[in-house]
């Protein structure tokens, strides 16, 4: 659960949580936790997406790899790392 303020938007989606305004009411705080608490399976529907999500675009390891394997194709061809 977070709010649509910074980069939020671009962690928050459906697959993962609960995106709310950015000045969010306590009523729309409390609707949000409330959804996690009475449904134990979206719940963990929304932590699995968390760490799909994660592993698609934050995983530094994978994005370092990817990152320096797409340099090595930008290097003339006589260079060696």
């Amino acid at each position: 659960i977070a709010t649509d303020v910074g980069g939020n938007r671009e962690i928050v989606t459906d697959q993962n949580g609960i995106l709310l305004p950015p000045n969010p009411s306590p009523q729309e705080i409390a609707n949000a936790l409330f959804l996690f608490q009475k449904d134990a399976k979206q719940a963990a529907e929304k932590r699995e997406g968390s760490r799909a999500l994660w592993h698609e675009l934050y995983n530094a390891e994978k994005n370092f790899t990817t990152f320096i394997r797409h340099i090595k194709t930008l290097l003339p061809m006589d260079i060696d790392l």
